[in-house]
């Protein structure tokens, strides 16, 4: 995954109120590039000789000009090897520390048992929330609770129910159950998902239905859900879609995937509709579309794929999206991330 580290330090310090000017690229040995330059006088520190600088690194080197403040330098260390180079002492304020703010907190993740969905569980559960796994095989579920209790790492706790999100009564059973034992949601993670490798003009009725009731509908009524447990307590919430690459461009299928392309479209839209829906309640609610690539889990045997295309393309792992579900997570209270794309180097 690559984010700017550039980007990321001047939304950052936007939400701390730091000044932070036009950036500009420099590559080693360019001008200023030079790692090891010493740092001027305290009575020199002004916008046209500052004696402080910060240096991200992610492959390249960035610089902002003229970045200061009357105390302190902060360096902002996120998951992407960026650190900070500068005399004066620093706080490093990262990802994990901004996700305390979400400890003990509760999150709904649906399609819980395997892939995605378990690999985001088991990392909100390491970063302290109470999570709440939905998924129809109870008994994986149940497993992989009992793994992480008796992991060290895990400052949280799983909680499994069963529910088929294509029935809605499993869906408000899930949340009545999460409202009287845990409080309500905090956390929506819409992970749930099927697919086909059929064509639109072959595949069947039953499988059209299926799809749609699982990719759109299930989403609907898990949102609807957790925004009316959210608005009644009052407090700041976040609900984020699992989508695709294919919910924006169809074209990028290799084989015939059915509605699910259309599915994701759907659900790309309204990911747009509830965030429009949302933009005025306060405290906020985030709305956040996260669309991988291929990534490596067994939905794609389970919708009657080989899992030969594994071996010729490139592919994500589902580590990966859960780090990008605790990426946008982590952004301050005043930051919003809209869409975050995910994909293998080269796509």
């Amino acid at each position: 995954m690559y984010l700017n580290p550039v980007a990321c330090f001047e939304v950052s310090a936007r939400a701390y109120n730091w000044r932070v000017p036009s950036t500009s690229m420099i590559g080693p040995g360019g001008p200023g590039g030079d790692e090891g330059a010493s740092a001027g006088p305290e009575s020199r520190r002004t916008p046209e000789d500052i004696h402080s600088r910060l240096v991200c690194r992610l492959g390249r080197w960035f610089r902002p000009e003229w970045l200061y403040h009357r105390r302190h330098i902060v360096s902002f260390t996120f998951p992407l090897y960026t650190y900070c180079a500068c005399k004066q002492p620093a706080v490093n304020i990262t990802v994990s520390t901004r996700m305390d703010r979400w400890a003990g907190k509760v999150a709904v993740v649906t399609g819980a048992s395997s892939g995605i969905g378990e690999a985001i569980a088991k990392s909100l559960v390491a970063s302290g929330l109470k999570v709440v796994g939905l998924a129809r095989r109870s008994e994986r579920l149940e497993e992989l609770s009992k793994k992480l209790e008796v992991q060290k790492s895990s400052k949280g706790k799983l909680y499994p129910l069963r529910c088929d999100v294509r029935q809605e009564e499993d869906i408000l059973k899930a949340f009545d159950w999460v409202e009287k034992n845990l409080g309500g949601v905090d956390i929506l993670v819409n992970n749930a998902g099927v697919g086909s490798n059929k064509r639109v003009t072959e595949d069947s009725t039953e499988n059209f239905h299926k799809i749609m009731d699982i990719n759109v509908i299930a989403v609907a009524v898990c949102t609807r859900e957790a925004v009316k447990s959210i608005k009644a307590r009052g407090v700041p919430g976040h609900i984020i879609n699992i989508n695709s690459i294919l919910g924006h461009n169809a074209l990028l299928a290799s084989m015939p995937t059915s509605l699910y392309s259309p599915s994701k479209f759907a659900l790309n839209c309204m990911t747009d509709v509830t965030r429009i829906e949302l933009s005025e309640v306060k405290p906020a609610i985030k709305v956040t579309s996260l669309s991988p690539g291929l990534v490596k889990t067994e939905i794609l045997e389970a919708s009657g794929f080989s899992n030969e295309i594994f071996n010729v393309s490139p592919y994500v792992e589902p580590d990966d999206i859960a780090d990008g579900v605790i990426y946008v997570l982590g952004t301050p209270p005043t930051v919003q991330v809209n869409e975050l794309m995910i994909t293998p180097v080269g796509k």
